[in-house]
């Protein structure tokens, strides 16, 4: 069980109601060096020169491109998660190297769907940002306090009921070396999650030679179509410059 904020238990208004008639669709998309890299120079556009990483950049750029296919009114507020790996935000005396088990922190941004949408990308990956960088020794100790009060903890364990639409719930696991793994009868030739469970879920994860990274997410089947449609719009923008 991933551990989360208790604004992360504040799950944002639904814009649409949930059922299990409503089918979803899963989506894998690639995405090149080049292409990063492109969306890289979009968010350090004008007179914004801050720069943002592989992760900051692409998932904001995916965020926006779910937000746009799901028509989500501009002044709705919207959710976006992804994990921490706590264990390196304590010194080892507190976490042993050797620790085997889950300590996997859940910060969230809260804000107005309009905003995320109509600012540039840099504005996008900023709040990411500035979510991540919030996880730090002292935040996961009070994380830590508060769960310890808690009588029922499985009443805040994150899911499906925390990242459905108009949020969304980013797994990046480009530093996770799945290609290095050898059981005995040598190196995997390709690697891929099994699924992607529910709506509104996202994982990242990179080729064999990790210089590209597929893109996969889940989503309600109408909102696919949209999405499909513009999650490479910024590379007609880039060709039209």
């Amino acid at each position: 069980m991933s551990i989360s904020t208790t604004l992360s238990f504040n799950s944002s208004p639904r814009m649409i109601a949930i059922s299990r008639e409503e089918d979803t669709k899963v989506g894998l998309f690639k995405f090149t060096q080049d292409q990063i890299i492109a969306l890289k120079r979009q968010a350090m556009s004008n007179a914004h020169q801050i720069k943002y990483s592989t992760f900051e950049v692409l998932s904001a750029h995916v965020w926006r491109c779910a937000l746009k296919a799901r028509g989500v009114q501009n002044d709705k507020l919207v959710k976006f998660s992804t994990t921490v790996n706590g264990r390196s935000k304590f010194n080892h005396s507190v976490v042993p190297k050797g620790y085997f088990g889950n300590f996997i922190f859940s910060p969230v941004y809260l804000g107005k769907s309009g905003e995320i949408v109509s600012m540039p990308l840099w504005y996008a990956a900023s709040k990411i940002r500035e979510a991540v960088t919030r996880v730090n020794e002292d935040y996961i100790r009070s994380a830590v306090d508060f769960l310890s009060i808690q009588s029922d903890l499985t009443a805040l364990a994150s899911g499906p009921h925390t990242s459905r639409c108009p949020d969304v719930d980013v797994n990046y696991w480009k530093g996770i070396p799945f290609y290095e793994a050898d059981f005995g009868w040598g190196k995997p030739v390709f690697v891929r999650q099994g699924g992607i469970g529910y709506e509104g879920q996202i994982v990242i994860m990179p080729n064999e030679n990790g210089d590209e990274l597929f893109v996969g997410i889940n989503l309600f089947a109408s909102h696919m179509d949209r999405f499909e449609k513009n999650i490479y719009d910024f590379e007609e923008r880039r060709a039209a410059l």
